[in-house]
Parts: structure tokens; sequence; C-alpha cells
């Protein structure tokens, strides 16, 4: 064994302890022996996450995206890294492109399933962040509109000589207030929450459902759902007949669709 594979098992050792400092100094040593191991930097990058160290993180993994960019872990840490930082546009990016990357390559479901759980979590982040700064901008809006208003109306009541005239000023600037008000509270409101579709629900957990799995008679779940169901009474919770966890199969149509749901409406995740 060279040294730097014995460094890296070292490295790979103090990881599994959870000594995440020992390890990063490991795989830095492993690295210094031979520079051009993708490995070594994505070990590194693991370890830099768990430590928050995310610019750390995100320099290695585009370390190992150079050395090998068919490097679909890579493109995944990276995009964790992204996401540590807050920065979610750029985790989202990233997160999809090591999905892409991922299959090119032999098929590794668990391993797709874990990067578009995370790429879910980024997406539903950078909608909030999104949601955030839209809403200060309106509160600006509105504050700089209501000055602008009661500016306007202190100097049309200044004008005014009589009675009739000053509570015509008011009036006129009150409906002006109202239209403009319920309009930027219709612009804030366009990308608010909404009902999820009730068939993308899974009846068992009413939440929504993203490895759904259909029944023979025809009814679909979400597989941890009714597989822990199963695992208690082997009973189709609908019809009371008998069910086990080999007549399940996967509704690869529905999880398409509540795929694309989710991709228009992130805000809808949660895990």
């Amino acid at each position: 064994m060279d040294q730097a594979t014995m460094m890296k098992d070292r490295g790979n050792a103090c990881y599994k302890k959870g000594k995440y400092s020992a390890a990063v100094d490991c795989y830095t040593e492993a690295i210094c022996l031979s520079a051009s191991v993708p490995a070594f930097y994505t070990n590194r990058a693991l370890c830099y996450l768990h430590l928050e160290r995310w610019i750390d993180a995100q320099n290695d993994c585009k370390k190992a995206i150079e050395l090998d960019d068919s490097n679909a872990k890579a493109y995944y840490l990276l995009g964790k890294a992204y996401s540590g930082a807050g920065e979610f546009g750029r985790g989202v990016k990233s997160l999809e492109k090591s999905l892409e990357k991922s299959q090119t390559k032999a098929p590794n479901a668990a391993f797709q399933d874990d990067v578009l759980q995370q790429l879910r979590r980024a997406k539903k982040a950078k909608w909030l962040q999104l949601q955030a700064v839209q809403a200060q901008r309106h509160n600006r809006v509105k504050s700089f509109f209501a000055g602008m208003l009661e500016t306007s109306r202190q100097s049309n009541l200044r004008a005014s000589s009589t009675n009739e005239e000053q509570t015509r000023v008011h009036e006129e600037h009150d409906l002006v207030m109202a239209h403009m008000m319920e309009l930027i509270e219709s612009s804030a409101n366009l990308n608010q929450q909404s009902e999820i579709p009730e068939y993308f629900l899974c009846p068992i957990g009413m939440d929504i459902m993203l490895d759904p799995v259909t029944t023979p008679n025809g009814v679909s779940y979400e597989r941890k759902w009714i597989e822990q169901h199963l695992s208690v009474q082997q009973i189709d919770p609908l019809t009371r007949e008998k069910l086990v966890k080999s007549q399940l199969r996967p509704n690869v149509a529905l999880r398409q669709a509540i795929e694309d749901y989710l991709h228009k409406h992130p805000w809808a995740y949660e895990e």
C-alpha cells in the first residue's frame, strides 16, 4: 500500500469516529503525496461540510471536478457546500449537475435519492430566501408610496378653503391608497403557497408523496408509510384484504407528476 492511500485510510478511520479535523489532516497529507486523486479532495470536502467550513469544502469540490468532470459526488458535495453558505441558487445548479452526472454512469438509486432530497431542500430554501427579499421590497414600496401620498394629501389640504374640499381630498387620497395597497398585496401573493392537490398526498401520512407505490386495488401511498403499516398488519388499509410488500409497485407516473409539481412549487417539499 502506498503512503498516500495509507493516509487516506487513516482519514477514513478518523471520519468514522467523528474526528473531522484529524481526518482533514490525514487527507491533506494524502493530497500532498498524490495531488491528482479526486477522492482525496471529496473526502476532505465532506469533513469540511461537517465543520461548516463552506468555502474550503467548495474549493476541494471544484478541484475534484477539475480532475474529473464526471464526478457526481463532487457536484453533490459542492451543492451542499453552496447551500450551507446560503448560496442556494448555486447549490441548486450543482445538485442538478450531480443528478445529470449520476445518470451517465451505472445508476446508483440510493445516491440519486440523496441528491434529489438535497435538491428539494435547496430549492425550498432558495424560494424562502426569495420570498424574504420580495417581502422587504414590498414593504419598502408601501412605505415609500404611503409617504408620497401623505405629502400630496397635506399639500392639497393646505390648498383647500372649505370643509367640503378637505373631505374630498381625504376621500380621494384614501381611495388611491386602498387601490394601491390592493395592487401591492396582490403582487406579493402571486408566489404564495396554495393548496397541494389531494392526489399527491399519502392517505396514511397525509403528506406529499416522494416515493409513491400502488396497491393492487389502485390506491397510491408513500412507500415508507404503507410499509410501516404492513410491518404491523398485512392488510390493505382501504379494502381490509390481505396485502404484502411484494404486491406494491412503484407509481412512476405519479412520482414524475409530483416532481414536476415540486419543481414549480418548491415550498411544498417537507422532510
